[in-house]
């Protein structure tokens, strides 16, 4: 009986644990370790979605940031950087809402749309 309640003592302690979206990369390195390409968008407004590869995203570490169009190959580049804990990003002038980010999926929320990045390539 004791080694019952060791065990789901054990089992409840690893449960309160765990945090949703666990990570051995900073957010950086989850960001900076990609190039990543816009997969599809959603404009909430409209209740509209679309697939679209058109553009690739990279954030480096030395917070330099390269939009790139896949259909015509012209790159803008600007700054990135973590604001507000890094709940938000700003790329230039605009500031995004950083939604959800992972070594395989980014989402950022402009206004009423949302954009999904995942690495290019897959």
């Amino acid at each position: 009986m004791r080694n019952f309640l060791y065990i789901i003592a054990f089992v409840l302690l690893l449960t309160g644990c765990v945090k949703e979206h666990f990570s051995f990369y900073s957010v950086e390195e989850r960001l900076t370790g990609n190039i990543w390409i816009v997969k599809t968008y959603v404009n909430n407004d409209n209740d509209f979605t679309d697939d679209t590869e058109f553009f690739t995203y990279e954030f480096k570490d030395d917070g330099t940031f390269r939009l790139t169009s896949n259909d015509t190959g012209l790159t803008r580049e600007s700054t990135w950087e973590f604001i507000d804990e890094r709940k938000y990003i700003k790329i230039g002038n605009d500031i995004y809402s950083l939604d959800f980010i992972s070594n395989r999926l980014i989402s950022l929320g402009y206004g009423n749309v949302t954009i999904y990045l995942v690495p290019q390539g897959e």
